[in-house]
């Protein structure tokens, strides 16, 4: 059996040219890996907080173990903590105490405590229910899954009674 050089050549190029492309993809996967935006840094404890949404400046977490519903006045209400990680322009971390309106779709922002990443405490701002703010909830946004999740806690809590 002979072989060809001309035929030798090719099939070593073609083995080459598979290499670098090969090498190339592992080379864009490698630097994807670091280049995707994320919040590694700051993660809080996960035993207690739930991941809600991220984007490359916030993310937000809601409480799992203070969260409760109630009837109210025909309204239907869930209040919950919210955590927001911003990294932009400066690192802080906000909790938040929102209560949900799941017959209007509205949120409210009842209490805030602003602090450093050291935890320290660097603004509050206390309720004041007289001038409580409601905004609607807005589909497809952050504002909707918090809706969602206080939805389910709500029937959660009273499809047992």
């Amino acid at each position: 059996m002979k072989f060809s050089s001309s035929k030798y050549r090719f099939v070593e190029k073609k083995q080459v040219k598979m290499k670098k492309i090969i090498n190339v993809f592992l080379l864009i996967a490698m630097f994807s890996c670091f280049l995707t935006p994320c919040f590694a840094e700051f993660q809080p404890n996960p035993k207690r907080w739930t991941w809600i949404a991220s984007n490359s400046t916030r993310s937000i977490w809601f409480d799992r173990q203070s969260i409760y519903a109630r009837k109210e006045d025909g309204y239907k209400k869930v209040n919950l903590w919210l955590l927001f990680y911003r990294n932009s322009p400066k690192e802080e971390i906000m909790e938040c105490d929102w209560t949900v309106d799941l017959i209007n779709r509205k949120l409210s922002m009842n209490n805030v405590y602003v602090y450093d990443m050291n935890w320290n405490l660097i603004d509050q701002i206390e309720d004041d229910e007289n001038n409580r703010i409601w905004k609607p909830v807005v589909p497809e946004t952050a504002s909707e899954k918090i809706y969602k999740i206080a939805k389910y806690f709500y029937l959660k809590n009273y499809s047992k009674k």
